[in-house]
């Protein structure tokens, strides 16, 4: 059995669970690091028992990771208890539901497909993810507690739940809104495609990851069947048309209108 005593410097222990967490800041004397701190990165703590002079200090596992520090188990420095009481053990016999009550580490959803998570971040929750790999906790686009879109790589703590596709599918329809994606509004999708189509009905496909609008007969008929407005993190470009020459003037400047135009012009002649 492995002594914490003796690590090095470029070496960490893996704390599963929180007990393990405990128990292994007790094997060292000088350990300065409060236990209670295990709540902000759960069954991913690392412990490092060589730093801040032998005080200790603690990261989420990506860190360690990231700097290729040799990682233990804590189990390689444990010796494996279980201690329960008469009347716990009693209740376990006649109601098994609480052994997920008294081992809730065990017990925990293992996320590991793509998708939309709720997650948290430095103990505030609510972050609505998308993470091509759940175990790696990055997320390359995210949703704030506010409901403000960001399109930036960011390490999360934890993830507390799977995002119903209604709750995914509300969010990106209120982000298309605040970017000006309405009835009758022009854009280009990530085809690069000019798409001449009345906005309304916008859907969320969980499979394919996209937000699409329904588009009229006549549009269908030129291969533009229900376009995609948001694919994979990335947003269609609105195309702004000279219908509204001041608007367009006090937004991007008179050089940019003649740009808009000229594309205006060169799409409808295609």
């Amino acid at each position: 059995m492995r002594k914490v005593t003796d690590l090095k410097e470029n070496e960490c222990i893996h704390c599963a669970t929180k007990e393990e967490f405990k128990a292994i800041l007790e094997l060292n004397p000088k350990n300065d690091v409060k236990k209670i701190v295990w709540k902000d990165y759960r069954k991913r703590t690392i412990y490092y028992p060589c730093d801040n002079n032998k005080k200790g200090s603690y990261s989420s596992i990506n860190h360690a990771e990231s700097y290729n520090y040799t990682i233990y188990p804590a189990s390689d420095f444990l010796q494996p208890t279980y201690q329960l009481t008469k009347s716990q053990i009693i209740e376990i016999a006649e109601n098994g539901s609480l052994v997920k009550e008294l081992f809730l580490d065990v017990f925990e959803e293992e996320y590991t497909e793509s998708g939309w998570y709720y997650a948290t971040c430095h103990g505030i929750e609510d972050y609505l993810c998308h993470f091509e790999n759940p175990k790696t906790l990055t997320a390359k686009y995210w949703f704030s507690p506010h409901l403000e879109f960001v399109s930036l790589n960011a390490i999360f703590h934890k993830i507390q739940r799977k995002g119903k596709t209604e709750e995914v599918e509300t969010a990106l329809v209120n982000e298309a809104k605040k970017r000006g994606f309405e009835v009758g509004i022009k854009f280009e999708n990530m085809n690069n495609k000019f798409i001449q189509t009345i906005i309304s009905e916008p859907y969320f496909s969980e499979i394919s990851n996209t937000l699409h609008v329904k588009s009229p007969k006549e549009d269908w008929d030129k291969g533009n069947s229900n376009p995609c407005i948001f694919e994979n993190g990335n947003w269609a470009t609105i195309i702004q048309t000279p219908n509204d020459v001041i608007k367009v003037i006090e937004t991007y400047g008179t050089d940019k209108l003649i740009t808009l135009i000229e594309a205006y012009d060169n799409r409808n002649s295609k």
